[in-house]
């Protein structure tokens, strides 16, 4: 009976032996190596498709150093979680499609940020190389072509020299970027201006536009980019003598009102446009 008995114990331990060699614990699994490169897939920002162009890639080494341009550091890997110790802006990451991407959101200056790595060499699924392809629908920055068509030919427009694009409701003098495109008159009554190039506007924000004559400047509309897929071609009218927005850039420039009870009829000043003072007498 005590033969048995023993038997069937060291049977038992067998069998669990048996099965902890067979499956082993979560503990002992091993995590996907990220030592690698890792360069800028995707960017986005505010909604809208950024660009990877700048963007200078990941580098993460053996031992747990890990550099991004001059910015050196470690990481550390906590279950799906990346933290680089030195990363002031970025925070943690996130690991994905088995250690080949790895993908940081934040906020920047106001606006959501979030840039997706891919290692260098990993292979990409159609559905991503899908999902990549409407992102860059939605570019960083497009050519823009405005037009200002004013109520009436005016010989004053000629002192218009460019037309200015900043963010809505942000002053020209304080606003945290600015568009300047050179102004060209036709007729006495069309002004145009195209930003191309290294001027193509950032898309994602509404601006405000402005004609600039250098001593004064009109609010003519307003500038959507926020769905902007390519191209941007619009015109704009301004009725002269209305109730635009506009700004004096020296307020010694600007004409003298008649005291007389009269209607105002001040005599025109050369040194301010003719259609920034319509109701002045030569």
């Amino acid at each position: 009976m005590i033969k048995k008995f023993f038997f069937v114990i060291i049977a038992s331990m067998t069998a669990v032996s048996v099965l902890l060699t067979l499956v082993p614990s979560g503990e002992t699994a091993k995590a996907p190596s990220l030592v690698g490169t890792y360069r800028c897939w995707q960017y986005n920002v505010d909604g809208s498709g950024g660009s990877c162009r700048l963007v200078p890639p990941l580098i993460l080494k053996k031992g747990g150093q890990y550099q991004i341009s001059s910015e050196r550091g470690t990481y550390t890997i906590t279950n799906t979680t990346l933290k680089l110790s030195k990363s002031k802006i970025r925070g943690a990451g996130t690991i994905l499609a088995n250690g080949n991407q790895i993908r940081f959101s934040y906020s920047y200056q106001g606006l959501k940020h979030t840039i997706t790595y891919l290692r260098v060499g990993a292979q990409v699924s159609m559905d991503q190389k899908e999902a990549t392809t409407s992102l860059k629908k939605t570019p960083s920055s497009v050519e823009v072509d405005i037009t200002v068509e004013f109520s009436k030919p005016d010989g004053g427009l000629a002192w218009i020299n460019s037309i200015q694009l900043v963010p809505e409701g942000t002053s020209l003098e304080k606003a945290p970027i600015r568009y300047d495109g050179l102004a060209l008159v036709e007729g006495n009554q069309h002004v145009t201006a195209s930003f191309f190039g290294n001027k193509e506007v950032q898309t994602g924000m509404v601006y405000d536009v402005y004609t600039n004559s250098g001593t004064e400047r009109l609010l003519v509309g307003k500038l959507d980019t926020k769905n902007a897929t390519g191209k941007i071609t619009k015109t704009y009218t301004y009725q002269l003598g209305g109730t635009q927005t506009t700004t004096s850039i020296s307020p010694s420039l600007q004409p003298q009102k008649d005291t007389s009870s009269r209607p105002y009829e001040a005599p025109c000043n050369p040194n301010v446009p003719r259609y920034a003072q319509p109701s002045c007498v030569e």
